[in-house]
């Protein structure tokens, strides 16, 4: 069998050489699929407390092909590719200013990630809208606002400019008009009865309150506000939620509820 291999290599070079490349890189192939996998379930551990996101995974995805290619130059063509990187370090300034935007870019989503600025489930506002992280990668930061519209954010941009995190509840507002003879009290058990079974899974710590503003043209004018699971619905509609759920009272108290959208 040795013998067969060898004459094998002998009589035909190329083809020997082609496939021990191609098991090289498949090899690599299988094995950066697999360290990838292993990065991100730890990233999306909970139990474990490391950063996530993509980013890691990207690098170590680069660092082995690398290390493949290398094996490849070296085995099957006999040439050493490590002299070649090592000369690289002398165009080094030369490269890396035609790539500033991708190195700060690498640094930015390095840092807001090591550092635990920014974390894949985090809340931040995005021009004017809430949006939650779902990636940091080597370039930029993903982020998806309740609606569906996806948000590509330099890590550089994220990392140099002020953030404000939002949280993972947020206030949903929805003005109404009372009879001034109202019973507050009573009215505002029952709206917290009502919210509470349509909101059962999804309403946060602040829970549901009513506030009165006072006198207006209408009649006794406030608000009620929720706190719902921001990955739960949008605002807009969860102000219809909540109108729904609150207008058999409105229609008994003789008013009815305007959702700010």
């Amino acid at each position: 069998m040795l013998e067969a291999l060898q004459n094998f290599q002998t009589e035909f070079p190329l083809l020997n050489t082609i496939l021990t490349g191609a098991a090289i890189l498949l090899a690599t192939w299988v094995i950066e699929r697999i360290v990838r996998r292993i990065i991100m379930h730890i990233g999306r551990n909970d139990n474990i407390d490391l950063p996530a996101g993509s980013i890691f995974a990207n690098i170590a995805r680069v660092a082995l092909w690398l290390f493949g290619l290398i094996i490849v130059a070296k085995v099957c063509f006999g040439y050493d590719l490590t002299a070649f990187i090592a000369a690289l370090g002398v165009g080094g300034i030369a490269l890396s200013l035609g790539l500033q935007d991708t190195i700060a870019n690498l640094f930015g989503g390095l840092q807001i990630t090591l550092g635990r600025i920014v974390d894949p489930g985090d809340y931040f506002y995005v021009d004017n809208a809430v949006a939650r992280v779902t990636d940091v990668s080597w370039r930029h930061t993903t982020l998806v606002d309740a609606t569906g519209s996806t948000y590509i954010v330099p890590n550089s941009v994220m990392y140099k400019n002020k953030l404000v995190e939002a949280g993972e509840f947020g206030l949903v507002d929805v003005p109404i008009i009372l009879d001034p003879t109202t019973n507050l009290d009573e009215f505002t058990e029952k709206v917290k009865e009502a919210l509470s079974e349509t909101f059962t899974e999804t309403l946060g710590p602040l829970g549901i309150r009513v506030l009165m503003n006072g006198m207006s043209l209408g009649g006794l004018s406030g608000t009620v506000t929720v706190d719902i699971q921001r990955d739960a619905y949008s605002n807009a509609v969860a102000a219809n939620m909540i109108s729904r759920a609150i207008d058999p009272l409105l229609k008994q108290y003789g008013t009815k509820a305007y959702s700010m959208q």
